[in-house]
């Protein structure tokens, strides 16, 4: 089944793939002016060069021409005196009364329109109303039973939408692990689409810009972006472009969603900070005494480990000459060969690293060749003078915690961690955000504190 699937996935990506290709038998004219738009590029570029070194030259600029191509808009004025003529007469209609008057006759005749057909629709809404009260007016008594309309709607989904579904997000999956797949399909779009002509363009202009300040044909190239945007949308059916919108509406209306989620998360964080120490959290069953606890729960282990890494941070800066990074590398291989495993397992780590240089002074080995006579082993914050292994046996204590992928919750149910760490080779990073686009395939789950081992047995 799965050697069919990767069969099916590839045959639809050569489909897709030479169909995107043939795109450019319909978007020619798209081609053509990108070729107009190199030779731009190449007549500013002649021209850039001359004119910074000051050699004598006859080029004739093309960039701050209309295309021959696409030719000029007729929804714009040829030139920038022309558009200054229609602005002023625009905005002089603004407040003219005849004007005013013919918007007010518009509106009225479309108000009138919208209420004949709210009165005409008004009497099927009414009886669609009744018919469904009527249907649900008995109430469901069979429990467990699946009503006829969800039985209808199961087998239908079963047999055309999910494994439409199941295929379509899975062939996504696949084109997301080949990424030269999904770089072909954006050169070719981008080429079809006239976006890469519109790339060419401004660097074109900004080399001729550059060197000749003519503010006046900034106008010109203006309305040659408006002509280029125009062949895109000009191109496709009014559904398709509904359709893009429909996508950019969705996706700014989920950023501001979740901008507004990461805002209450971050007031739940300014909350759980007021507490005390130890908070109790009271109230009758089915209170979601519960999920107030998960809650703060992982949001206080998010920041514990925020905490420490602004203390890292801090940490880091006292000794900023020295290699942390190889610091790092070492603790974390101890971690690996479960050399060190807790708190009290690190600090036992540095101060035997502390003892065998005070023994043998072997900076190179210990302190990965770290220069302490020129750097010195000693910080002084003007309050106290702190050694560097005292420094390093917080910032390994600190960095343990930081690291560490196991959970640092203690309960006594199940509470599952969702946070990911990115790892990179340097300095690893959490991802604590609670609403992440692509979720990690691997969770955590709360240590579990059982509480009959803490009982007092019968004697």
């Amino acid at each position: 089944m799965e050697r069919n699937r990767k069969g099916a996935f590839v045959l639809l990506t050569i489909i897709l793939t030479l169909a995107f290709a043939m795109t450019a038998l319909y978007f020619s004219a798209s081609y053509l002016r990108l070729w107009e738009a190199l030779n731009d590029l190449a007549v500013s570029a002649k021209y850039y060069f001359y004119e910074i070194f000051k050699i004598e030259h006859s080029v004739t600029v093309t960039v701050d021409g209309y295309s021959d191509v696409l030719g000029e808009s007729a929804a714009l004025p040829a030139g920038y005196q022309n558009f200054k003529l229609k602005c002023e007469a625009y905005f002089s209609l603004l407040v003219n009364k005849t004007n005013f008057l013919l918007w007010a006759r518009y509106a009225l005749r479309s108000a009138k329109k919208f209420a004949e057909t709210a009165i005409a629709v008004l009497p099927i809404l009414i009886g669609l109303g009744v018919v469904i009260k009527r249907i649900y007016a008995s109430g469901n008594t069979k429990h467990g039973v699946d009503t006829k309309p969800l039985k209808t709607f199961k087998k239908l989904t079963a047999i055309i939408y999910q494994p439409a579904k199941r295929f379509f997000l899975s062939y996504i999956e696949y084109v997301k692990s080949h990424t030269a797949i999904f770089v072909v399909w954006v050169f070719l779009w981008t080429l079809s689409l006239n976006l890469a002509t519109i790339a060419v363009e401004f660097i074109a202009y900004y080399l001729y810009f550059a060197v000749s300040y003519r503010f006046e044909s900034l106008y010109v190239q203006f309305a040659k972006l408006i002509i280029d945007l125009q062949f895109i949308t000009g191109r496709f059916p009014w559904w398709s472009i509904a359709l893009a919108a429909w996508i950019l509406f969705e996706s700014a209306r989920r950023k501001i969603a979740l901008n507004s989620l990461r805002h209450m998360e971050a007031k739940n964080c300014g909350f759980i900070n007021g507490l005390p120490i130890v908070s109790m959290i009271c109230g009758s069953m089915g209170k979601k005494k519960t999920t107030a606890v998960t809650d703060m729960a992982l949001s206080q282990e998010v920041m514990f480990r925020q905490k420490a890494y602004e203390k890292l941070y801090e940490t880091d800066m006292k000794f900023p000459f020295f290699p942390w990074l190889m610091f790092e590398i070492e603790l974390r291989t101890s971690m690996e060969h479960a050399a060190v495993h807790n708190l009290a397992s690190v600090k036992e780590w540095v101060r035997k690293k502390r003892m065998r240089f005070e023994k043998h002074k072997s900076a190179e080995k210990q302190l990965y060749g770290y220069d302490h006579m020129r750097y010195g082993l000693y910080y002084d914050d003007k309050l106290k003078v702190s050694y560097l292994f005292d420094i390093l046996e917080t910032y390994a204590q600190l960095y343990f915690i930081y690291v560490i992928e196991s959970s640092l919750i203690i309960a006594n149910y199940s509470i599952r961690e969702d946070n990911l760490l990115s790892d990179l080779g340097n300095f690893p990073m959490w991802c604590c955000d609670f609403f992440p686009k692509d979720y990690p395939i691997k969770s955590r789950h709360a240590h579990i504190l059982d509480f009959d081992i803490l009982r007092l047995g019968k004697k």
